[in-house]
Order: C-alpha cells, then sequence, then structure tokens
C-alpha cells in the first residue's frame, strides 16, 4: 500500500513498524501530542486520536516518491514526516535560493519533500496567481505535520548516503465518531 520507488539499491526498503513494539508506541504518543498541539493552534476540536500507520523509508541514489495523498479513517486525518538521516549532497545544498521554475536550477531540490495543493504554470508569475507548490528541505530531527490530504512527494537525488525517514498516519476523532 506505500506508493513509493525505493529499490534502486539493495538496502532501499519501506518497512511498516508495529505499533505494539515499545518504541513505535512511545514516538506514537509523542506525535499524538504534536498532533494536539497543532489541532489547537488550528482550532480543530478532537476528542480522541489514533495511529493508524507508522513506517520508515530507508532511500538511496535514484529512489523517489510519486506524488501522493495518505488515507484518514477519521473526517480529519493528519500525516507526518520525520527526517532521520539526510545525505551529504542533500543536506549541503543550498536551498535558500529562490527560483521560479525548476528549469535550470541544477538540482536544486533533489531529495527535497514537495508538497502541492494546486496548480501552476509557467506564466502564474505574470498574473500574479500565488505559487501552490513548496518544496521542504529534509533536515535531520524536523517533523512535518501537514492534513492527510494534501499532496506531496519526495524528488530523486544523486550521490552517496541514506535519505531515511520515518512517517505516521493519524486519525483524529471529534466526539460523535469512533
Amino acid at each position: 500500500q506505500l506508493v513509493g520507488q525505493i529499490r534502486q539499491d539493495k538496502k532501499s526498503a519501506q518497512l511498516q513498524l508495529d505499533m505494539n513494539d515499545l518504541v513505535p508506541k512511545k514516538l506514537g504518543e509523542f506525535l499524538k501530542t504534536m498532533a494536539a498541539t497543532y489541532s489547537k493552534e488550528n482550532n480543530i476540536v478532537a476528542k480522541s486520536m489514533d495511529i493508524t500507520s507508522m513506517w520508515s523509508i530507508h532511500s538511496y541514489a535514484g529512489d523517489y516518491n510519486p506524488e501522493h495523498d495518505h488515507p484518514s479513517d477519521a473526517d480529519i486525518g493528519l500525516s507526518c514526516i520525520m527526517y532521520l538521516t539526510v545525505p551529504m549532497g542533500i543536506s549541503a545544498g543550498d536551498g535558500s535560493k529562490k527560483s521560479t521554475s525548476l528549469a535550470g536550477a541544477s538540482g536544486l531540490v533533489d531529495g527535497y519533500t514537495r508538497f502541492c495543493w494546486g496548480q501552476n504554470s509557467t506564466t502564474d508569475m505574470k498574473k500574479l496567481k500565488p505559487s501552490t507548490e513548496q518544496y521542504i528541505k529534509p533536515e535531520v530531527g524536523q517533523l512535518l505535520m501537514f492534513p492527510s490530504w494534501l499532496n506531496h512527494s519526495v524528488l530523486p537525488f544523486t550521490g552517496e548516503g541514506e535519505r531515511r525517514s520515518l512517517s505516521a498516519n493519524i486519525n483524529m476523532f471529534p466526539a460523535e465518531e469512533k
């Protein structure tokens, strides 16, 4: 059920974590605390939460994750990505450079996570249409939490090293659900 094209290296893998094991269970409690903070800051009322799945992604040069969203068993769902290991080729890149298009960007966003909530065209800047996408440079220890419906992808990268992340899906139930 995972969509990633993680197969370029013999160590490439997407591994489902057992939520009954101690470490995923403790990490799940932490993520639910973060989800409660997220929901409070965004005026979302959730009476209970559960984590339906948690997995790690071990990717190497050429691996990628195509655009997708995540399912939710509740009306409100959150997903998250935590970066655990980032190869030097990605972490040393200068993600601060602003580019109006990827044409000629010379690998500027290789290995980045892309969020997309609409469609863009090459003439949008001239029409003053705001961007409907954002590229996030992965940094070790960074946690991204976002609505499960939000389309996202991970771009392939080149060079040595592993890009390892941990992801999870969180259901947020109002009082009348569950």
